[in-house]
């Protein structure tokens, strides 16, 4: 969220929480501009670190290596192929996941 400019967003809101306030703050990596914030808005955090080398033998993970313009066209071939009852898609832009929300809501 802070490579997404959000940082000064995050911080006005934390100027507007009471003192007494309880942070929490989550993150799947620790890059410095998270390690930065944290120190300035977390009172005596603790750090919870989690180490997992594979997912549960119940989760199928699927990589795809494409070109910008054949990532819709192949997700949708692998709904149409696998039909999944759950899913997580992950995606580096917000774009990209109202372009797919759009096309689920008018296809499903």
């Amino acid at each position: 969220m802070l490579d997404m400019g959000f940082h000064d967003d995050i911080m006005q809101i934390h100027k507007l929480l009471p003192p007494e306030c309880q942070i929490i703050m989550f993150s799947a990596t620790m890059p410095p501009k998270i390690r930065e914030l944290a120190k300035l808005i977390l009172k005596n955090p603790e750090e919870v670190s989690i180490a997992i080398a594979r997912p549960p033998g119940t989760i199928t993970q699927t990589a795809c290596i494409c070109c910008e313009t054949q990532k819709l066209p192949v997700l949708i071939d692998m709904f149409k192929r696998s039909n999944p009852r759950h899913t997580l898609i992950f995606s580096s832009r917000k774009v990209k996941v109202k372009e797919l929300t759009l096309y689920i809501d008018f296809h499903v």
